[in-house]
């Protein structure tokens, strides 16, 4: 039989080939196609052997260290045969319209490269069979929403929101990790079935939930978190559609769904869920309506749904939450992809001398008396004021982090060397603490490795740019590609992205240090966040922004 791995695997080796090989448009468009036929072709074969009685299932240890060892679980049952099934059918519909919509667009290898590793890090998340590996493709997906958010990044306004969704995703990702290392010292592992065979011990039930919710509320943007939406829709039409009207937007459902034995038992947990999704539903319907963009407005509609789904799995009804995403996810991806003939065709309408009665003029808010409907809408277009209450409780920390520690205000090489800095000096201090300082080495090595190969790229930029101070975007992408490639690379690296040396050297310490102190690893957690924000506050400032715009054209051309 044909192992599991292949469906994940295809759309990564496409995006990897379109990424290297320099294809020109036309082989862009061939290669990705291919590439999301023979992923449809290997999901479908999958799900036919499950259908038939066999249990699709891959295990590979991708790391050991001692006693420690990383696993590669990939698994079906009928929750990710039904997300994978969307995937797929969506994916290629996605990607057979960017054919047409991207058609002369600069910036093709980018976009249709990152499409693709986003299929491949979605359907890793949805076949995951263990939390471990299911964080990695989870980290694959908010990597790629990053790249495709700010495609457009000559324009400062696609580059700021880019940034804004990456950092209120890593934030997020410490409920994931740190409810991941909790389960690995109360199950002594991270496999899905040993949620099945286990209970977590009433103390830890509450806490692991709510962390859990924390993820899943940050990826689905649910309340307080649902600003991000329309902020995420700068990118291309067609990412926008696959993104956040169809798929990663329903990330944070998958993971309810996927971790259901941890929080079902905790009634207070379950109510927790209910109430963020019933709070998300009211809200999201409000800011629907003063939307003054129509992806907004459908962007705001699906997270409605996701949070009625929030509600459907607080009460229980797993296969009605499942029904209930097959038909938003293709009701909002459809709506997506033909916004832009919409708008063309009601400003034709609007063009035209006969008034013709709308919609709106129906709509059931008239009803409602003068003063409370003005209120609503002061409300709804403050977006409930979600934003700048997280900017006083959450995002303030971040920032302070960045500014005070790690000295983001100035030249990229100070950035890079504190924060290689002050990770070597808290690594040490763990794995010293542990008693056994050889554990920090495959954290250490990936560190320093993606270090140099940024060192690499700041001393191939000319002096006098290298000196820069980074108080504002520079805007250097073009005018520098090779640097900016490498300091992608090292940033990726040194952030902890999947399959690198840092991320298995990082699992293993969290690993180690939650069986010695919890504080201790929570705190290191924490760090690794900063971190990965830092350094892509850094890599924007320094390559992307509107100063890029003034030259841009003429290069493009």
């Amino acid at each position: 039989m044909i192992p599991i791995y292949w469906i994940p695997l295809i759309p990564f080796l496409a995006a990897l080939l379109i990424l290297f090989a320099r294809f020109r448009e036309i082989n862009i468009n061939r290669t990705a196609m291919t590439g999301v036929i023979l992923f449809n072709l290997m999901t479908f074969f999958q799900v036919f052997q499950w259908f038939q009685g066999e249990l699709p299932e891959f295990k590979q240890p991708l790391f050991h260290w001692d006693d420690y060892q990383f696993d590669f679980t990939l698994r079906m049952d009928h929750v990710s045969a039904v997300f994978l099934c969307v995937t797929v059918i969506l994916g290629a519909l996605v990607v057979r319209f960017s054919h047409y919509y991207m058609h002369r667009e600069p910036g093709q290898t980018r976009f249709f490269s990152t499409l693709l590793l986003f299929l491949a890090g979605m359907s890793a998340v949805e076949l995951a069979g263990d939390i471990d590996t299911l964080f990695m493709g989870w980290e694959l997906v908010g990597i790629s929403s990053f790249m495709l958010i700010g495609f457009y990044r000559h324009r400062e306004v696609p580059v700021r929101n880019a940034l804004k969704v990456y950092t209120i995703y890593r934030i997020c990702d410490i409920g994931l990790l740190v409810g991941a290392y909790l389960q690995h010292h109360d199950y002594g592992g991270t496999d899905f079935k040993l949620l099945l065979d286990h209970h977590l011990p009433g103390h830890v039930v509450l806490p692991v939930a709510l962390l859990i919710l924390l993820s899943a509320s940050g990826k689905s943007g649910q309340f307080p978190f649902s600003f991000w939406i329309p902020r995420a829709m700068e990118g291309p039409t067609p990412s926008s559609a696959i993104f956040y009207g169809a798929l990663s937007i329903h990330a944070g459902v998958f993971l309810l769904m996927r971790t259901t034995p941890i929080w079902i038992i905790s009634p207070v947990a379950r109510v927790c869920i209910g109430v963020v999704g019933l709070t998300t539903a009211l809200l999201a319907t409000l800011l629907g309506h003063v939307q003054s963009n129509i992806k907004g407005q459908i962007g705001y509609g699906s997270v409605t749904q996701v949070g009625i789904m929030f509600v459907e799995l607080s009460l229980g009804f797993q296969t009605l939450a499942l029904v209930h995403f097959v038909g938003n996810a293709s009701l909002r991806c459809y709506q997506l992809l033909v916004s832009p003939s919409v708008v063309a065709y009601l400003l034709k309408l609007q063009s035209t001398a006969s008034h013709q009665a709308r919609f709106s003029d129906f709509a059931l808010e008239r009803m409602l008396p003068n003063n409370l409907r003005s209120s609503l809408f002061v409300l709804a277009s403050q977006e409930a004021f979600m934003e700048p209450l997280l900017n006083r409780i959450v995002f303030w920390f971040p920032q302070w982090i960045a500014r005070h520690v790690f000295g983001e205000n100035k030249t990229i090489l100070e950035v890079w060397t504190r924060s290689v800095a002050i990770a070597l000096a808290l690594v040490l201090g763990i794995a010293f603490g542990l008693g056994s300082p050889h554990v920090a080495i495959p954290f250490l090595s990936g560190l320093l490795a993606s270090y140099a190969i940024g060192v690499v790229g700041v001393m191939l930029l000319p002096p006098d740019k290298r000196n820069l101070v980074l108080d504002r975007p520079r805007g250097m992408a073009l005018q520098y590609p090779v640097s900016a490639r490498l300091l992608f690379l090292s940033f990726l690296g040194m952030s902890g992205f999947p399959i690198t040396p840092a991320f298995f050297g990082e699992d293993l310490l969290l690993s180690s240090a939650i069986h010695l102190n919890g504080a201790v690893a929570i705190g290191f957690t924490v760090l690794f966040i900063m971190n990965g924000i830092v350094l892509a506050r850094t890599f924007t400032r320094m390559f992307l922004g509107k100063e890029w715009g003034r030259w841009a054209p003429a290069l493009e051309a």
